[in-house]
Formats: C-alpha cells, sequence, structure tokens
C-alpha cells in the first residue's frame, strides 16, 4: 500500500481528474448525451459509456476508440453523426475511465477478451444491430468482433486500421513511413508498455506530452484553443497501464500485430459491408485496403482516402470525414429500409404449400468465394440467364395461373411484382447475389423451393 501511494504521489493524476477534463470535452457537444458506466455481468467490469440522441429511429453507430484514447476524442463528429441515430461510444477495458483489468498473456486470448467485453456491452446497451466503426486498435477489435458476431452488425467502418499487415522483412520494414519518434520511442520502450515513459517521467508527463505530441493540439483547434485535449490524452495514460499491457500482448515490437487481419479478413461474413477510411499522410500501410478488395472478391467493400489527413483521420479533416461517413450511414439506411419493406411484402405471401400443386422450376444458391477470372465471370453468366429466367418465370406464372386459378389474388407473382415495381428488386440487386443454379427435379415436375423461409429466388 505504501508503495502504491508513493507511486500515486509521484504521477499527478486520477481518475477524478481524467473525469474533470472529459466533462469539459464533453460539454462541447450540443446534442442530448446520456453518461454511465456499465456493468458486464460476467466480470463486473465497467465500461464508460456515452449515448448521444438515444431516441433517434435509424440504425445506431457504435464508436471504438484507438490506442491510448477515450470517448473524449469523439467530439468532432458526435453531433454531425448523431443527426439521425443513436451514437454510441465507450472506452474499451483498460483505457479511459472503464475498469482496468488484466488481461491473458496470449495473444488470441487477450483479444477474445476484448471481444466478448465488447459483446456483454452490446446485450446490456439492448442494441440489435449496429453500425460499427473503429479506429486504429478499435478498428482492429472491431474486426475480430465482426469474425464472431456478424450478425450484429450493419456495416463495419475501419478507419486507419492498425493490426491488419504482418511483420514486413528487413528491407520492406525500412521503406515504411514510420515517424522518427515512433522509432525511437519503440525502440527505447520496447521491453515495457508503450507509453510507459509518460508514467515514469512523473510530474514532468504532462510536459512529454505536449513537446513529443504539440500536433495532437491542433487537431482540436476548432473545439479548444488550449491544451485541454492534450491534459485529457495524459490523464487517459496516467492510470493503470491495463490496455497498454494488452497492447503489447498482441503487438510486437514496433507495433506490428502477432495475429494479423489480413490473414482473416477474408473469413468475416461475406454479406457484411466493409468500409475503409484512411488519412493520405497515415503512416499505417494503405495498401491493406486494397488487398481487402481482392480478397473479399464479390463481397461490398470500399476503400476512402481523404486528402491531407493522418493517422487520426477523424481529427485531422473532421469536416471530410464526417461527410463521407453520413453518406455511406445513409446509404445502409436506404438498405435496411428496403429490407424491412421486403419481409413486410412476405408476410403477404401464402406458404409453400399453396403451391405444391403448380409446377415451376426448382431454384437453389451456393455462396463461394470468386478470388479468379474464371470463376467471377461463370458467376455473371449465371446470374444473367436467372436474370431472364427470373422474368420468364413471372410472366409464365402470371398467364397460367391467371388463366387456370383467376379466382385466387395473393400468392407469389404478386410478390415479384410488387418489388420490381417499387424499385426493390433490380438488375444491380441480382448481380450482387450468390451465384443461382437453375436445375429441374428428378420426377420432371418443377416446383419452388424456399428455405428457412426466406424465398430464395432472387436472394434478396
Amino acid at each position: 500500500v505504501q508503495e502504491r501511494s508513493r507511486w500515486i504521489k509521484w504521477i499527478p493524476s486520477s481518475m477524478a481528474q481524467l473525469a474533470q477534463i472529459e466533462s469539459r470535452i464533453l460539454n462541447c457537444i450540443k446534442c442530448s448525451l446520456e453518461k454511465r458506466f456499465v456493468v458486464l455481468p460476467q466480470s463486473q467490469h465497467r465500461i464508460w459509456t456515452i449515448v448521444a440522441n438515444k431516441d433517434k429511429p435509424q440504425t445506431p453507430l457504435v464508436m471504438i476508440h484507438g490506442m491510448g484514447g477515450g470517448v473524449g476524442l469523439w467530439v468532432q463528429s458526435i453531433d454531425l453523426l448523431a443527426e439521425k441515430r443513436p451514437v454510441y461510444a465507450f472506452d474499451l477495458l483498460g483505457f479511459g475511465r472503464s475498469s482496468r483489468p488484466k488481461f491473458s498473456s496470449s495473444a488470441k486470448l487477450a483479444e477474445m477478451e476484448f471481444v466478448e467485453s465488447i459483446e456483454e456491452w452490446r446485450q446490456e446497451m439492448k442494441i440489435e444491430k449496429m453500425a460499427l466503426l473503429g479506429h486504429s486498435l478499435g478498428a482492429y477489435l472491431a474486426s475480430a468482433y465482426s469474425l464472431k458476431y456478424p450478425e450484429k452488425i450493419e456495416h463495419l467502418f475501419l478507419i486507419d486500421p492498425w493490426g491488419f499487415p504482418g511483420k514486413p522483412s528487413g528491407e520492406n520494414e525500412r521503406s515504411r513511413r514510420i515517424p522518427t519518434w515512433v522509432k525511437a520511442i519503440g525502440r527505447i520502450l520496447s521491453p515495457f508498455n508503450p507509453l510507459a515513459l509518460v508514467r515514469a517521467a512523473g510530474p514532468w508527463g504532462p510536459g512529454l506530452i505536449t513537446r513529443f505530441r504539440p500536433d495532437l493540439r491542433e487537431k482540436f483547434v476548432s473545439v479548444f484553443d488550449d491544451n485541454t485535449i492534450l491534459d485529457y490524452i495524459y490523464h487517459c495514460n496516467a492510470q493503470t497501464p491495463s490496455g497498454e499491457a494488452a497492447f503489447r500482448t498482441l503487438s510486437h515490437p514496433l507495433g506490428y500485430a502477432k495475429r494479423p487481419m489480413m490473414h482473416r479478413v477474408a473469413e468475416i461474413d461475406r454479406e457484411l459491408p466493409i468500409t475503409f477510411i484512411y488519412g493520405s499522410k497515415t503512416w499505417m500501410d494503405r495498401t491493406c485496403g486494397a488487398e481487402t478488395v481482392y480478397l473479399r472478391n464479390g463481397s461490398h467493400v470500399d476503400v476512402e482516402t481523404i486528402p491531407g489527413a493522418g493517422h487520426h483521420v477523424y481529427a485531422d479533416r473532421p469536416e471530410s470525414f464526417n461527410k463521407i461517413m453520413n453518406q455511406y450511414l445513409d446509404k445502409m439506411d436506404v438498405h435496411s429500409d428496403n429490407e424491412r419493406k421486403k419481409k413486410v411484402a412476405l408476410l403477404q405471401v401464402k406458404s409453400e404449400a399453396d403451391l405444391e400443386e403448380y409446377p415451376f422450376t426448382q431454384v437453389t444458391t451456393t455462396t463461394t468465394a470468386t478470388t479468379d477470372l474464371t470463376s467471377t465471370t461463370t458467376s455473371l453468366l449465371v446470374n444473367y440467364y436467372y436474370y431472364y429466367y427470373y422474368y420468364y418465370f413471372y410472366y409464365y406464372y402470371y398467364y397460367y395461373y391467371y388463366h387456370h386459378h383467376h379466382h385466387n389474388h395473393h400468392h407469389y407473382y404478386y410478390y415479384y411484382y410488387y418489388l420490381v415495381h417499387q424499385n426493390l428488386l433490380s438488375m444491380e440487386t441480382i448481380m450482387r447475389t450468390p451465384r443461382v443454379l437453375i436445375e429441374p427435379t428428378p420426377s420432371g415436375h418443377h416446383s419452388l423451393h424456399h428455405s428457412d423461409h426466406e424465398l430464395i429466388f432472387g436472394a434478396m
């Protein structure tokens, strides 16, 4: 106890001071804001959480900060991103005002501890589905989360992500644009936690932040013209270095991930849209975005680059960042609304049993990764054939059914007619579907099949 007391006195920081400086930052947010600790039931750890515009109707956005950060760093984005939707931000376990537990010494287990804490938090917040955004380390953990819980995510946003490339060879490492100050501190502190020097400096720690990272003050000059942000970052990182220890477990010296996400990104559910947003001046490896497009061929992957921005894209060019984010979020809302309309339309369609007496063609779907030109071409040809067959089916069925069973007006052909004329089924939609195989049944008769109570016809 005496040793801990001396340590606290040596470091001019406390959780109370962190809360005070954070409050000054969050007071700049104009929209309605809720702030509270969320207790995780299994571990009883607490995650510090803020919620903006909780009652807005659209899909919520959840934001995860990067290494050494906290919820206060989103101050320039929350108001604009929360205009149409709830926006949630939380301090990762081991960072900011959240609990600072001891993580596993295994990279795989430490990663999973982060992932499960995010999932427990989501359950406690009663968020059914979300747009998930992560910056740097937060992007790595958001990706890891999406590997296990893709059904909880509407869209994955990776902002200048850390941890995607593997550790390069010596020659490739020399060609990387890593800032000199990062290399210097990395060599000195490789056996220690990344921000150990700030704590070791004791009362001189705040001065080190100001000396080594004056750029952080400039990034938030539109909000504060003093050292508020620098003080916030200092107090975030002057506490027990639990999250930093976990980061060191996850990484090699100089910050390369032990379990690179590039080796696993193709395993993320292919139906999940992913958007990378990089700064043009970042020292992160921007080629990972383009490589992900290749690895997830046939899936929805976008890569955006913001001119003039560095690693902290959201702070370097907040106007551009917020504009791009809102554009993607609006598109996500349109897609979600269309999906809801389709489900409503399906409720008006009778069960498959009503169609058993009418002969048609069996339609099945299989989803495979298309990573070469031949398979991609085959998939396109099959989809074009399917598109033609869809209209043939519609008109044939309409003619057959209208002339022979005119008394019933509530079967499937009304559903497809509705989809086409409501612009819910289009060539673009069909071309994004899994490859479709059209086969006659062994008996020579034809029937229309669907699985899991969702019509495969259109794979919508």
